[in-house]
């Protein structure tokens, strides 16, 4: 191959590569949603599947409380980077009606097990496994994405990619404000 079509390919590359890499898992930004995924305003879906541990597990179990529903992965730097300000939120709220819940979109269940035991999350996660059927029908494309639902089931805010944490956590303070 000539020097002059590695310099094309090599460009080529880096005008696909780049946006892909752009958008990844990084981003901070509150974003409409996917078509036919539920939009800020709209009832929150239902979920219903399994923890890494194999419990059955609803969404709609948490009604009454603020849900910061969090789509992660174990590979996913941006997601374990926001583990020790979660930890925080569940320590901080723990008296408070506010649950955070995980989905996870790896594809191995013992994946999840390992890094819930290695990092002490306080929290639980469905196993979103294979063809990623939950993180599909809530039109997740990057990691992590952070749902903020109601205490009425109501999705409030979408944030694609890490939020910042101030932003974070006066949104929180907004929706538990609202609950009787």
């Amino acid at each position: 191959m000539s020097i002059n079509r590695w310099r094309t390919s090599g460009w080529i590359v880096v005008l696909i590569g780049l946006p892909l890499v752009l958008l990844g898992c990084s981003g901070s930004t509150e974003k409409g949603s996917p078509a036919g995924a539920p939009a800020v305003g709209e009832k929150a879906p239902e979920i219903v599947g399994q923890t890494a541990s194999g419990e059955t597990m609803k969404l709609s179990d948490f009604r009454g409380k603020v849900v910061m529903l969090d789509f992660w992965a174990t590979w996913c730097k941006p997601c374990r980077s926001m583990f020790p300000h979660e930890k925080g939120l569940v320590k901080a709220l723990k008296d408070r009606p506010f649950v955070l819940l995980g989905v996870s979109a790896d594809d191995m269940r013992l994946a999840l097990q390992q890094m819930e035991e290695q990092e002490q999350l306080p929290w639980k996660s469905w196993w979103d496994s294979g063809t990623h059927p939950i993180g599909n029908r809530w039109g997740v494309e990057a990691y992590p994405t952070i749902f903020l639902i109601d205490h009425e089931g109501i999705i409030r805010k979408r944030y694609i990619g890490v939020p910042p944490e101030d932003q974070l956590d006066k949104a929180i303070a907004e929706l538990l404000q609202q609950v009787p």
